[in-house]
């Protein structure tokens, strides 16, 4: 399913909370016009809204229970994958506003679109439970810029509400673990300040060694800089704190892209195959460093396996570079036109054009792209995996501040 399908989802979502419930079912009926999937999509949604609204009534263990066990989203790993599949896990019941804000923080770490959504909608519920609740203001922050990393939202619109979420968390506990973590990461991605960021993390730990967000984004703002070991050593970290968390281990493999350790990568990836064997997340960034360490054929074999998966169409943003390597200019200028009229529908960063150009040798273009991704504030949500190509290019290192 496409960010485009999940931004039409959560818009709805949101439009249909603000009617009355008995108006509901008749909105829906119009603004779905016919799309029956779209409205079970929603209404699923505005079921477990509803539910976090009435924990007195029905235990929300239940439904986060009864969501975990739906096939919502073939992207997200592991689903109906292994032999405990039948083993649901217990997670009490959300009762107050650290219990829903503790269920968000699951669905965060998910990665997948609809586990962002449904993130978002017990961080609500939590604020509505405790409107003082600082850690769920902290965690708003970053589940906006998570929204506009992935392309759910357009950075323009997420960076505004992320800073305004994180100045709540401030108000009302501005010396705790959790907004030091945030601010850090605001930092990083909204603003690209380095220095800022990574006081702010250190801070975060030495307020509680053992906050793994802390461990996780002061890895990455180590990364962006090119420290490797440093960036190395704390997302280990991480990853040892959280062993089934997917996040950090996902940023522990870009942050050995970037120090060029491409089998480092392509070990990282098929340790996350090897449980979640459709996680195509992982399997794009295998691809990565097979291009980079001259396989290019064999990614685009494996770019093209990917789109025929389910919530595969990731890829595409990928594939259109790999085409440029083997020299297939045709597919790959195909792709850059499939990607523009994506970014016609929806948010979709400009870089992934610009790194497509640039193995076309058509620089001038790919810095056109390149200046408008950096124009939209994304250098922490590019998207653009800086290749050795591009991080040994003066014009490029002074743009994106490498």
């Amino acid at each position: 399913m496409t960010s485009e399908r999940w931004e039409q989802i959560d818009q709805l979502f949101h439009a249909a909370l603000a009617y009355e419930p008995s108006q509901r079912a008749d909105f829906l009926t119009t603004a779905c016009a016919g799309d029956e999937p779209l409205r079970l999509e929603v209404e699923s949604l505005i079921s477990a809204h509803q539910q976090g609204n009435s924990f007195i009534e029905t235990p929300a263990g239940d439904v986060a229970a009864e969501l975990l066990n739906a096939d919502e989203f073939p992207c997200t790993p592991g689903e109906h994958e292994t032999e405990h599949d039948d083993i649901q896990p217990e997670i009490s019941k959300p009762a107050n506003a650290y219990q829903a804000y503790q269920l968000s923080r699951y669905y965060f770490h998910k990665v997948s679109f609809p586990d962002l959504i449904k993130s978002r909608v017990w961080l609500e519920e939590a604020v509505r439970l405790d409107p003082d609740f600082a850690p769920a203001h902290a965690a708003l922050a970053e589940q906006r810029l998570m929204e506009a990393i992935t392309g759910l939202h357009a950075p323009p619109e997420s960076f505004p509400k992320a800073k305004e979420a994180l100045r709540r968390a401030s108000e009302l506990n501005p010396d705790s673990t959790e907004f030091y973590a945030t601010a850090g990461f605001v930092d990083l991605i909204c603003d690209w300040n380095f220095e800022g960021a990574e006081w702010n993390l250190r801070k975060s730990l030495e307020l509680n060694p053992y906050h793994v967000f802390a461990y996780k984004y002061l890895g990455e703002v180590l990364m962006f800089q090119l420290r490797s070991d440093e960036a190395e050593t704390y997302l280990r970290r991480a990853v040892e704190m959280e062993p089934l968390g997917l996040h950090s281990g996902i940023i522990l493999t870009i942050a050995y892209f970037l120090a060029q350790n491409y089998q480092k990568v392509i070990e990282e990836c098929e340790k996350f195959l090897v449980v979640y064997p459709r996680f195509v997340v992982a399997m794009s960034y295998r691809c990565w460093a097979l291009e980079q360490t001259g396989r290019a054929a064999e990614a685009v074999d494996e770019y093209e396996k990917i789109l025929r998966e389910p919530g595969g169409e990731i890829a595409r943003r990928w594939i259109g570079y790999a085409y440029a390597l083997v020299g297939d200019r045709e597919k790959a200028l195909e792709t850059a036109r499939q990607l523009d009229a994506e970014r016609s529908q929806h948010y979709l960063s400009p870089t992934h054009q610009a790194l497509l150009y640039a193995a076309l040798s058509e620089t001038e273009k790919a810095f056109s792209y390149l200046e408008q991704g950096l124009g939209d504030v994304t250098r922490g949500c590019s998207g653009l995996p800086p290749t050795h190509a591009l991080t040994s290019c003066v014009r490029i290192r002074a743009l994106m501040n490498w």
